[in-house]
């Protein structure tokens, strides 16, 4: 029995052509945020392959589109391809500008990929970003966490 996302998920893609673009520049607005929701909702429910699949379509479509990247980074991340995920988080970066959280979740990752000079520095650069918000302390409260731990490591 199929999933409602997996309902919608046929309704967005031709499975005839599986081969053919899922967006081929004649999605509306109001298209591409269905698909998000629908990215979004296979991440939520940990298909990340579809996942991954709708979000690389949406960035490519929408390539400044802050959220698109985001979830991306987060599949890439969740698959443990953390090269790629460095690169999305980087990506993410350049459009947030000066929000922390892609520096951290590309500390991780880089972390993970043994780098660990260049994961201290994009701690540190997550670090410089924080605002002092209830939301930047616990992030911070991660931070120093991370640090003490690959201090040690």
């Amino acid at each position: 029995m199929q999933t409602a996302i997996q309902k919608a998920l046929d309704q967005v893609i031709d499975r005839q052509s599986r081969d053919a673009p899922i967006l081929d520049g004649k999605m509306t607005d109001e298209d591409l945020s269905v698909l998000y929701n629908l990215a979004q909702g296979l991440y939520d429910a940990g298909d990340y392959t579809k996942a991954k699949e709708i979000f690389q379509h949406l960035t490519l479509n929408k390539p400044f589109e802050s959220k698109h990247w985001m979830g991306l980074a987060s599949v890439l991340q969740m698959e443990k391809n953390y090269a790629n995920a460095v690169t999305a988080w980087s990506m993410l970066a350049v459009l947030l500008g000066e929000d922390p959280l892609p520096h951290f979740h590309a500390a991780d990752c880089l972390w993970m990929l043994g780098e660990r000079e260049n994961a201290m520095l994009a701690l540190d650069e997550a670090e410089r970003h924080l605002d002092g918000s209830t939301y930047h302390q616990e992030l911070m409260d991660k931070i120093s966490v991370l640090k003490k731990q690959w201090a040690t490591s």
